[in-house]
């Protein structure tokens, strides 16, 4: 009864901290909301969490699932083409949100809330069975040295007496101590799903069997065609666990036990390689082919001694602690060890393949095998010094709660920084007035008249209709009206061709607007902040008397072309 009630005290434990984690990442959003009354006047509070473009992105399949798609189709580019399953997460998500009436931006920051819980405590649950014959004081060391897990100082800033500290690779937020507890909700599943299947595959029991198997192998499928990069690690850690496993262990008990852990991890591999075999072919056709020749023409950098440095302390002491498990061949911690020499293998290979940037796999969560490979190794070193006389047992003991305590302050302390950073963002955001629009990395609302054109859009027109509008003003549309857009991301196919194209037409320099509108399908024209830039003039049926207007506004005019 003690046991059971000392199990489950430490679950509540979890399962609050972890609520407290995800409400403490949540404060960017949060007071964004809060202030949303705030804004500079004629501007509308968008709440946004990630970069506006991609943020936009992934509304846009959130909506497409709540217009009755089953299959996404890319609303970012106006050529014709078939449906596929890349993003389908959000669309489905979109679908299950819009039974209760949630909004696109509701939905993504719900999920941003559940999958951010449930992976934190999902890494408690693993700590808590990989250690529970510890104490719970060790096994909440533990979980803290994985979340508090953060970069070395790259400086240290003080402003209004606080010390803020700014961490190697700032520019990507997935590996921001406090940014990636709650980031964007494909990568949190990614992440649940490689501890998930690290946890149940790494360390196989007696009770699992073919039923498990074969549904685990369901779920890498789905896993692969959510997050590719998740699937990818899973072959590389259990690559490098079966290997140990082969090598380490002689007997044959051993051996007999190898034979069947690798069984499951055969069907976990054929039933999720044709995701991958499916992303390969799909991406070979347009629009979604630009997905590869984006990365291909802009590719990501990946600088591999910054990233050692954006580990922080973890990296010493994870791999101090790898080397420990390998010694006492603490089969148990075995996945962890594999996981961190898995990711480096995939950083040496993917450095060669100019279609995927080794970056990607920064996004696998290295933070949690080096969180709980550096604990045990605390732990081992704490059942070490109680071995000792007490006068040298005291100092060992100081060090080692210094080697635990030290990352842990040091990751509360960038947590702090990154929010206060944040939340300075935010409020840049508010008072911004200009641009009308935001776009790119500016920081600003849109114009209320602007959103209002969204709006009509969105109330008032043939979602079948696709729409004409400069790069900025088309992100927002297809995410908060529904429309396809002539272009509006970096995805979008032929991009550059098409900014010239309507930059002309814009500013009145195309004789042939007729012809050129019916041949890219284009139905409706928007006229608003950022075109007007181009076009210098009130109204646009100065150059093209065809147009109907259809919504006007003092900022804004929605023509119908064809």
């Amino acid at each position: 009864m003690k046991q059971f009630n000392n199990v489950t005290i430490g679950k509540l434990f979890f399962a609050l901290l972890s609520i407290f984690l995800v409400i403490f990442s949540f404060s960017q959003t949060i007071y964004q909301y809060v202030n949303r009354g705030n804004v500079a006047e004629g501007k509308e509070a968008v709440i946004e969490h990630n970069y506006t473009y991609d943020y936009n992105f992934y509304l846009s399949r959130i909506r497409e699932g709540q217009e009755g798609h089953w299959t996404v189709v890319e609303k970012y580019t106006a050529e014709p083409h078939s449906g596929s399953l890349l993003q389908v997460f959000y669309l489905y998500m979109g679908k299950l949100g819009g039974m209760i009436g949630l909004t696109p931006p509701v939905i993504y920051n719900v999920l941003r809330a559940i999958l951010g819980f449930s992976l934190l405590y999902l890494i408690s649950l693993y700590i808590s069975d990989i250690f529970k014959t510890r104490k719970l004081w060790m096994q909440v060391m533990i979980f803290l040295l994985v979340v508090t897990a953060s970069s070395w100082p790259s400086a240290v800033v003080w402003v209004k007496g606080w010390p803020r500290f700014g961490n190697y690779m700032s520019w990507w937020s997935a590996i921001d101590t406090f940014q990636r507890i709650t980031f964007i909700p494909h990568i949190l599943l990614g992440q649940l799903g490689i501890l998930f299947f690290v946890w149940k595959l790494g360390n196989l029991t007696n009770k699992s069997n073919w039923t498990n198997w074969m549904l685990w192998g369901v779920g890498g499928f789905i896993l692969g065609i959510i997050f590719p990069s998740a699937v990818i690690t899973l072959y590389a850690i259990f690559f490098v666990l079966s290997v140990f496993e082969i090598v380490l262990n002689h007997s044959d008990s051993v051996k007999a036990e190898n034979q069947r852990t690798l069984i499951p991890r055969i069907i976990f591999f054929l039933f999720s390689i044709p995701s991958l075999l499916y992303i390969q072919l799909i991406t070979k056709i347009y629009p979604w082919k630009k997905l590869v020749e984006f990365d291909l023409i802009h590719p990501l950098p990946f600088n591999f001694n910054e990233y050692l440095k954006a580990l922080g302390p973890l990296l010493i002491l994870g791999i101090l602690g790898m080397f420990v498990v390998l010694l006492k061949r603490e089969k148990k911690l075995f996945p962890m060890v594999s996981w961190v020499l898995g990711l480096g293998l995939l950083f040496k290979v993917f450095s060669y393949i100019p279609a995927q940037s080794p970056l990607r796999f920064t996004e696998s969560a290295m933070h949690i095998p080096l969180g709980i490979l550096a604990g045990y190794l605390t732990i081992q070193f704490w059942a070490f010094s109680k071995r000792l006389k007490w006068s040298i047992r005291l100092p060992l003991y100081i060090l080692t709660g210094l080697l635990a305590l030290f990352p842990i302050i040091m990751g509360i302390n960038f947590m702090i920084s990154t929010r206060l950073w944040l939340i300075e963002q935010a409020d840049q955001r508010i008072i911004a007035s200009y641009p009308a629009v935001p776009d790119g990395v500016y920081l600003a609302n849109p114009t209320a008249e602007f959103m209002d054109g969204m709006r009509f859009l969105r109330d008032h027109t043939d979602k079948n209709y696709v729409v004409l509008g400069y790069i900025a003003t088309g992100n927002f549309i297809p995410a908060y009206a529904g429309n396809t857009v002539f272009m509006g991301h970096a995805n979008t196919p032929f991009l550059e061709r098409k900014i010239t194209e309507a930059e002309r037409f814009y500013a009145g320099n195309n004789p042939d607007a007729e012809f050129w509108l019916r041949n890219n399908n284009i139905s409706l024209v928007f006229y608003g902040p950022v075109e007007r830039e181009w076009g210098k003039v009130e109204d646009l049926s100065t150059f093209y008397p065809f147009f109907k207007e259809i919504y006007k506004n003092s900022t804004v005019r929605i023509y119908r072309a064809l």
